[in-house]
């Protein structure tokens, strides 16, 4: 796993994310970026292990709203979920960002 690059990836979406003027569009019942939803309908988000760890594209937005870094994102994970989900859906996460070309 390349750490350095999830991050990158991170970092981008949540700039766009927080960017106000930025056009958004309905996505799975909530507003993200519209530079955001494609860049991850254009990503690798086929869980390997089973699909149905498959995040969707507004789980992941939502995940990377709110948190300011990928720790944060993992804390998250493990605050809500037990042990063995959260590190699963936490790997599916970072194979997400990894699979990004920005």
């Amino acid at each position: 796993m390349n750490i350095k690059k999830c991050e990158k990836s991170f970092n981008y979406i949540k700039s766009l994310l927080n960017d106000k003027f930025i056009v958004r569009e309905e996505i799975e019942g909530s507003y993200f970026p519209a530079l955001a939803i494609e860049i991850l309908k254009n990503s690798n988000r086929n869980y390997f292990i089973n699909s149905y760890y498959n995040l969707t594209i507004s789980d992941i937005l939502n995940m990377i709203d709110e948190a300011n870094n990928l720790i944060e994102v993992k804390q998250n994970l493990f605050n809500e979920y037990q042990g063995e989900y959260a590190n699963i859906w936490y790997c599916n996460f970072l194979q997400v960002l990894e699979s990004i070309d920005i």
